[in-house]
């Protein structure tokens, strides 16, 4: 996770599956949370993190992003190639963020954030990449939006977020950019 010098970061908790803290733009503007999260790969330990998702849900009263690698789709559209994804997996996360309070924010740019890297017919996308906010952190940022990059060398297209960040005394007028990719160093 990096971040520019006016960005205000106090860390909460961390493991190799989530980074929780909390952020703030500029000296005058209201903490809010931030979750990077890694989505187990396996998909018999993904419920480990709908529950780690649900445990951050109870300390997070203020706004609250919620942005990286889920490994999970939301619906059967987000994924092309091969065979579909079960549709208990799509529920168990649907259901997860509609128990903390988490909506998808969209995006521009391409649907897929994921590829396998091998040729037809054997290609695998998906969107696994993405950001989710509760109703508060989108009253507080109103105009952020979500840009999903192209694929490059990575395996995963780089997201990045333009928060149009509320105007708060001594912050100034340009346009800030907050900008997250979903990379996790295997440790």
């Amino acid at each position: 996770m990096l971040w520019r010098k006016d960005v205000g970061v106090c860390l909460q908790s961390y493991s190799r599956n989530h980074i929780y803290a909390l952020a703030k733009i500029g000296k005058e503007s209201e903490w809010w949370h931030f979750t990077g999260i890694y989505g187990n790969p396996e998909v018999c330990r993904r419920k480990e993190t709908w529950q780690l998702l649900r445990y951050l849900s109870k300390n997070s009263i203020r706004p609250w992003l919620c942005v990286g690698d889920f490994n999970e789709i939301l619906h059967q559209h987000e994924k092309a190639g091969l065979t579909s994804r079960a549709q208990w997996q799509i529920t168990d996360f649907r259901r997860c963020l509609d128990e903390v309070g988490l909506q998808d924010m969209g995006f521009r740019g391409n649907l897929f954030t994921w590829c396998n890297g091998k040729e037809y017919p054997h290609t695998i996308r998906a969107w696994l990449d993405r950001a989710c906010c509760n109703p508060n952190w989108s009253q507080f940022f109103p105009k952020a939006h979500v840009q999903h990059e192209e694929l490059s060398s990575s395996d995963h297209s780089a997201i990045w977020m333009d928060l149009d960040p509320p105007r708060v005394a001594g912050f100034g007028q340009r346009k800030k950019r907050f900008r997250f990719e979903a990379v996790w160093p295997n440790t």
